[in-house]
C-alpha cells in the first residue's frame, strides 16, 4: 500500500499517487479565459478558448488547448455540466503542460483554486451521478 502523506513529502511517486480526488476520464464542454497579464496584452491569440476536458475530479481536470501556458498561470474556466443543466464558474491553475502528438495542441493539466461552495456541490453532484451510471453499466470509472 502507497503512502500518499510520504510521497507527497518527498516529492515522489506517479501523479496518480499524489492525486488527492479520483479523476474521471470523462469530457465535458469548457471555456477558458486567460487572464495572465503577459498573455492578455498579446495581439496574437484568443483571449477565450472553448475546450473539452478529457479528465476530471473535484479538485481539477486535465484539457487540449492550443495555447503554450507555464505551470502557475491563473485561468478562468466554465464547466457545462449537461447531465444537471447547470453552468459553474472556477479559478484555476495550469500545474503542468505538455505537447501532444496532435499537431498544435498541449495537454494541460488544472487544478482548481477558486469555487463557490455551490459550484463544488454541483461539481460534486455532477461527478457523482456520472461515476454511479458507469458502475451500473459496467463500464470504467
Amino acid at each position: 500500500m502507497v503512502n500518499k502523506n510520504r510521497l507527497r513529502e518527498k516529492g515522489g511517486g506517479t501523479a496518480k499517487d499524489r492525486r488527492r480526488e479520483p479523476r474521471l476520464k470523462m469530457e465535458i464542454r469548457a471555456k477558458i479565459r486567460l487572464i495572465s497579464p503577459k498573455k492578455m496584452a498579446e495581439d496574437a491569440g484568443p483571449k477565450e478558448l472553448w475546450v473539452f476536458t478529457s479528465e476530471i475530479s473535484a479538485g481539477g481536470t486535465r484539457i487540449l488547448v492550443p495555447v503554450e501556458f507555464k505551470p502557475g498561470e491563473p485561468v478562468d474556466l466554465q464547466l457545462f455540466l449537461s447531465r444537471i443543466r447547470k453552468a459553474i464558474r472556477l479559478g484555476a491553475e495550469v500545474r503542468w503542460q505538455k505537447m501532444t502528438q496532435v499537431g498544435g495542441l498541449y495537454e494541460t493539466g488544472l487544478e482548481f483554486t477558486k469555487i463557490s461552495p455551490e459550484d463544488k456541490l454541483a461539481l460534486m453532484e455532477f461527478l457523482y451521478l456520472d461515476r454511479n451510471q458507469k458502475r451500473k453499466k459496467g463500464g470504467e470509472v
